[in-house]
C-alpha cells in the first residue's frame, strides 16, 4: 500500500507510467457506474470516492517521481496552480472576448446545454483566436516540462536526499 498512497520514497519511470495508467483506467471505469441499477446518490458517492482515490494515487506517484529526479514534491503544487491558472484564464478570456462575437445561431452554441456553453466557448477561443497564444504558451510549456520530468527523465542513480532508488516501490 505504500506504493499507492504514500508520498515518501522514489519510483522510476516504469512504475510511474504503470500507476498513472491504472489510476486513469479506474477513474474512467468509474464513469460506467451510472449504468448500475442504484440510486443516483449512491452512484455519485461511489464515483466521488473512486475519483478521489485515483487522484490521490496519481498525486502520490507524481511526488515520488519528482523525488526520483531530485525535485521537491511541492513542485506538484506549482504545476497544479500554473495549469489551473492557464485554464481558468483561458476560460475567462473566451467568455469575455469570444462570447459577444459568436452568433447565437452557431450550431455548437444552439445545441449546447448551459453548463457546456462556456467550455465550448473556451475551445472555440483556443482554436480560432490569435490572442489564445497568450493562454496556450504557458500551458504548453508546463505540459512539456511535466512530460519530460515525470515521464522521460532518468532518476538519480543510487541514493539522493529522498532515499535510495525505488524506495517507494513494490520492489523495496
Amino acid at each position: 500500500m505504500p506504493l499507492l498512497f504514500s508520498f515518501q520514497g522514489r519510483i522510476g519511470r516504469g512504475e510511474f507510467w504503470l500507476l498513472m495508467a491504472a489510476a486513469s483506467t479506474l477513474c474512467c471505469a468509474a464513469q460506467w457506474l451510472t449504468r448500475l441499477p442504484l440510486p443516483p446518490t449512491a452512484i455519485a458517492a461511489l464515483q466521488g470516492t473512486v475519483t478521489i482515490g485515483c487522484a490521490w494515487v496519481a498525486l502520490a506517484a507524481a511526488v515520488k517521481r519528482l523525488h526520483d529526479t531530485e525535485h521537491s514534491g511541492w513542485w506538484q503544487l506549482w504545476d497544479t496552480l500554473t495549469l489551473g491558472a492557464c485554464f481558468c484564464g483561458g476560460a475567462l478570456m473566451a467568455t469575455v472576448l469570444v462570447a459577444p462575437y459568436l452568433p447565437e445561431t452557431h450550431p455548437l452554441i444552439i445545441n449546447a446545454s448551459l453548463e457546456h456553453r462556456n467550455l465550448l466557448l473556451f475551445a472555440l477561443y483556443l482554436f480560432t483566436e490569435p490572442e489564445s497564444a497568450a493562454c496556450l504558451s504557458p500551458f504548453i510549456a508546463m505540459t512539456l516540462w511535466n512530460l519530460q520530468v515525470y515521464g522521460f527523465a532518468q532518476g538519480t542513480v543510487g541514493v539522493n536526499k529522498y532515499g535510495r532508488e525505488n524506495s517507494g516501490s513494490w520492489r523495496s
